[in-house]
């Protein structure tokens, strides 16, 4: 399993100054099949748990049942987690893609610091669209180096691959290294109401739940909390989706899917802004959903009113 830690992070902005440091912090990188690997080994293993895979192609929601082709399971809760795309294109809600790709390289020198990852660096930008690139160091000698876009459109795949070779001679100034791997991915960023088909006994989860953080793209965290607190419901007997969202987060959320949506360009500077003004703990706070309302409006109070103003006002007309 690919499982690394990192002691610090590191925010480049357009002028290639760091500004931020998250020492306290510890992240991982994993593999999701190892990941899932490992769950699914752990799951099988308990007495009162039966894993079975089959394709649910139906659920019936008032009376509990899903079905697939050749059997149909009937439950007191059920969870689901499909996504349908042409759902979220129906969507009046605004929404924005995360679309990146991703180079695992070796070099031959040692031009990292395995200690440390860059979350976002703004120093090549790509026309005047909101992107930016990030680093997670494996080794001295080896790291993943990705081009993330936050836009309306998935580009040709050739345009990650050009930015991510520019990045890697300019900026980790190299042509001695190898492609050991590449990943690509589509996240859509999006406030749509997916737990508006909730119900006492059937919870949309994951992506399809809306479990998303649709200002970030961040999932896991996320996912990992909602767990939680759904256990905590099912246990006390309430409702399963009860509380598990935060109002005042997706209010912020969509206005800055709005502004992302109808004026992209401004996203780098809105994020530079966000890292240059305000302390990186608070960031994390906000994105996580776990900040005070003074903390909110503090943090809010940095940022330049008038593209939100903007965002606002077309998300009430």
């Amino acid at each position: 399993m690919l499982h690394h830690q990192w002691g610090k992070g590191n925010f480049i902005d357009d002028k290639g100054e760091l500004k931020l440091d998250i020492q306290p912090y510890r992240y991982k990188m994993i593999r999701s099949a190892d990941f899932h690997l490992h769950f699914k080994q752990k799951i099988e293993s308990l007495p009162n748990i039966s894993w079975i895979e089959d394709e649910i192609i139906d659920i019936d929601i008032k009376a509990c049942v899903a079905s697939s082709k050749d059997q149909s399971y009937t439950a007191d809760l059920i969870f689901d987690s499909r996504f349908d795309t042409k759902e979220l294109k129906k969507s009046k809600s605004p929404m924005v893609l995360q679309h990146f790709k991703g180079w695992f390289i070796e070099t031959e020198e040692e031009l990292f610091d395995s200690e440390s990852f860059t979350m976002m660096d703004f120093r090549l930008p790509f026309k005047d669209l909101c992107s930016f690139t990030y680093i997670l160091p494996i080794s001295k000698t080896s790291a993943l180096i990705e081009y993330t876009f936050f836009s309306p459109e998935v580009l040709e795949e050739e345009v990650y691959d050009k930015l991510i070779k520019e990045y890697i001679e300019k900026y980790i100034k190299t042509d001695a290294y190898r492609i050991t791997e590449t990943e690509f991915g589509v996240i859509p960023m999006s406030n749509h109401a997916f737990h508006q088909y909730n119900t006492a006994n059937y919870t949309r989860i994951g992506t399809a739940g809306g479990w998303v953080k649709a200002s970030s793209g961040y999932s896991f965290k996320h996912a990992e909390k909602k767990s939680a607190k759904i256990a905590e419901n099912v246990s006390k007997g309430l409702r399963p989706d009860k509380d598990i969202f935060n109002m005042r987060s997706r209010f912020y959320d969509r206005i800055f899917l709005n502004l992302l949506q109808n004026e992209n360009h401004l996203g780098n500077d809105i994020f530079i802004q966000m890292y240059r003004k305000n302390c990186p703990h608070a960031i994390f706070r906000f994105l996580d959903e776990e900040s005070s309302l003074f903390e909110e409006l503090s943090l809010i109070n940095r940022f330049k009113y008038a593209p939100f103003l903007r965002a606002v006002g077309r998300g009430i007309l």
